[in-house]
């Protein structure tokens, strides 16, 4: 989730106008964008999903997470 609102904030900072720009394209560009950010999460190559999954175990743990002593 977190992958596919960059991208799509990547997207609304454009630097030209497109010249064939329509909605139909708009929603490919979305489309193509949610899959491209689907592939890259499923390489597991950012770290998020780790950072928050090791944040949640703190949580659930009884003593404070490896990243300076749990969410707060």
């Amino acid at each position: 989730m977190i992958l596919r609102q960059l991208l799509a904030s990547m997207r609304q900072a454009k630097l030209g106008d497109d010249i064939f720009g329509s909605s139909a394209t708009d929603n490919f560009r979305e489309m193509a964008d949610a899959k491209t950010a689907d592939s890259i999460a499923a390489m597991r190559q950012f770290g998020i999903a780790d950072m928050v999954e090791r944040q949640f175990r703190g949580v659930a743990g009884s003593g404070p997470s490896g990243l300076g002593g749990g969410v707060q």
